[in-house]
């Protein structure tokens, strides 16, 4: 859970008896919480917060490792990705348009790229050889990238009110709606169809 303070408390959850018990806070970061993200692969867990600071823990002990701090920027989301290279994907408010950040685990840049508007519903997908990809909205676009270069795989534009996308299974069929649910576009690529969401399985609707 986390406070409009920036700061982050981690409860143990007991299944059995159906309960829970605050375990440890954190008071690492000085601003709002935007994101929280974990990776059970890589045994870490990342959150961001609105002055640009990304910090970087361990699973489970929570002991923090290094930060990130992007000056001037609003973190909006912060994710892992283990495969091919550990990164880190930070995504930022710059002013009407969004940029998206790849550092290495040790906190080095990797790659940027900004985007016109801003970006909606991003996700981590990971595909049969567990090489990773960035999925979102922005604007008119759907794009997939892949990580950590942030170079496309997949770029649809001149969209009419794009608001969801949805993938089956073995991602070779990618559903795009509009807010009035109104199907968009679909994608067929036999060349893709191995790409699939590594934790939201088929649906992706991120606040």
């Amino acid at each position: 859970s986390i406070n409009s303070k920036g700061n982050i408390a981690l409860y143990e959850i007991n299944l059995e008896e159906k309960n829970f018990e605050k375990k440890l806070l954190i008071y690492d970061q000085m601003s709002p919480i935007s994101h929280i993200y974990c990776s059970s692969q890589l045994n870490l867990w990342v959150s961001a917060s609105i002055d640009g600071c990304v910090n970087i823990y361990t699973l489970p002990l929570c002991k923090l490792v290094r930060s990130i701090k992007i000056e001037t920027q609003k973190c909006s989301y912060a994710f892992l990705a283990d495969s091919p290279l550990p990164c880190v994907v930070i995504i930022c408010s710059e002013g009407e348009a969004d940029s998206i950040y790849s550092y290495s685990i040790n906190g080095k840049l990797i790659s940027k790229k900004t985007e016109d508007n801003k970006i909606n519903k991003p996700t981590v997908l990971k595909d049969a050889y567990f090489n990773s990809y960035l999925a979102y909205l922005s604007g008119t676009y759907f794009n997939i990238l892949n990580l950590p270069q942030l170079k496309y795989v997949v770029n649809i534009h001149n969209l009419k009110d794009p608001y969801i996308f949805c993938t089956n299974e073995d991602m070779s069929m990618v559903n795009i709606f509009n807010r009035i649910g109104s199907e968009v576009t679909v994608i067929r690529d036999e060349s893709r169809k191995s790409i699939k969401p590594s934790s939201l399985k088929n649906l992706v609707n991120i606040k």
